[in-house]
């Protein structure tokens, strides 16, 4: 039976946690789920397989086209899909694994991703008004709370969105 390890880590930057994942991998655990942080593990051969953490087509057609594309053109495995993200690997001894080769293909993915943090932050944005509005007319101490934690998620994913147009920005120069 091979062994399992547990890791609990919150990412917004998907380039640092794939070398998260290549950097336990090469310490021979392997990524076999993730769910809300919850990374678990399984025991391989050290560096048995190379990492990538791709966003998603939202399409459903290209969603699947996408995903048959990588798994038999490719040879790439989906370890897990979770919301608009996939974790994605490859076996180390059938060479190089990047999706992005080019700086425009690179930039382009940055884009989207940046897209998608801030429409998150703007949804964020939005129900935090809402419930600013509630606790106005209500004054019920909760609504405000609410209110400043939707705020401060809302900061969060706009400073990813953020981070990711500047790694996008640097790739077009």
């Amino acid at each position: 039976m091979k062994e399992k390890l547990v890791r609990w880590k919150f990412y917004f930057d998907k380039d640092k946690e794939e070398q998260w994942l290549n950097e336990m991998a090469a310490k021979g655990w392997s990524m076999k789920s993730f769910l809300a942080g919850r990374y678990t593990f399984e025991q391989t051969q050290q560096g048995e397989y190379f990492y990538q953490v791709e966003l998603l087509p939202r399409n459903v057609k290209e969603k699947a086209e996408y995903l048959h594309f990588l798994e038999h053109e490719m040879g790439v495995e989906l370890v897990q899909e979770w919301g608009f993200w996939i974790f994605l690997r490859k076996k180390a001894s059938e060479g190089a694994f990047e999706l992005y080769t080019d700086a425009t293909s690179k930039a382009e993915h940055y884009r989207k991703i940046s897209h998608l943090f801030f429409a998150v932050a703007g949804l964020e944005f939005l129900i935090g008004l809402s419930e600013m509005l509630v606790w106005t007319t209500q004054e019920k101490s909760e609504f405000l709370i609410l209110a400043v934690i939707l705020y401060a998620l809302g900061l969060v994913f706009l400073r990813q969105g953020i981070r990711f147009q500047k790694k996008q920005k640097e790739l077009e120069r």
